[in-house]
């Protein structure tokens, strides 16, 4: 059976989520246009929508064709939805990273000195380490082959 399309009423607000962008767009129902004729009869929707320029009033179906956006009656669905939407992504990519990590320690076990960097420690690379107490270990610092400093303890 199909779905009944949903009824809307002057003065109600909308929200036309994107489905490509990160865009809410907020509406409101200001026109509901219904026409009965010999081969049924139909209702449209005027709204007006507050776009990145300006008010505008368009034709409520122009918000949702092509699957350009999916239209909310309530901003605690668009709410839900977003939620939704995020903990998919981030899921997602936890998954990814969950697999890359095993993979990557499985191949680590296998062959535990493959891509390992080998470091040049010369006098020229170490900086003078700042003053520290006796007891505390005394800090150094080196500069690794891709030009990042790393900081080394060591205690005396």
């Amino acid at each position: 059976m199909p779905e009944e399309p949903k009824t809307y009423s002057v003065g109600q607000t909308l929200f036309a989520v994107s489905t490509k962008n990160p865009v809410i767009i907020p509406a409101v129902v200001v026109e509901v246009i219904s026409r009965r004729g010999i081969n049924g009869s139909s209702t449209t929707y005027k709204v007006v929508a507050l776009t990145s320029s300006g008010n505008k009033t368009i034709d409520l179906a122009r918000l949702t064709d092509n699957n350009v956006s999916e239209l909310f009656d309530d901003i605690n669905s668009v709410k839900n939805m977003l939620l939704e939407r995020s903990n998919k992504y981030i899921n997602g990519m936890i998954d990814n990273l969950t697999e890359k990590t095993q993979k990557f320690i499985e191949d680590l076990k296998n062959n535990p000195q493959a891509d390992a960097p080998e470091l040049e420690i010369s006098e020229s690379t170490i900086n003078p380490p700042p003053e520290n107490t006796a007891d505390a270990p005394q800090e150094e610092y080196i500069i690794l082959p891709d030009g990042r400093k790393a900081k080394v303890r060591i205690k005396s």
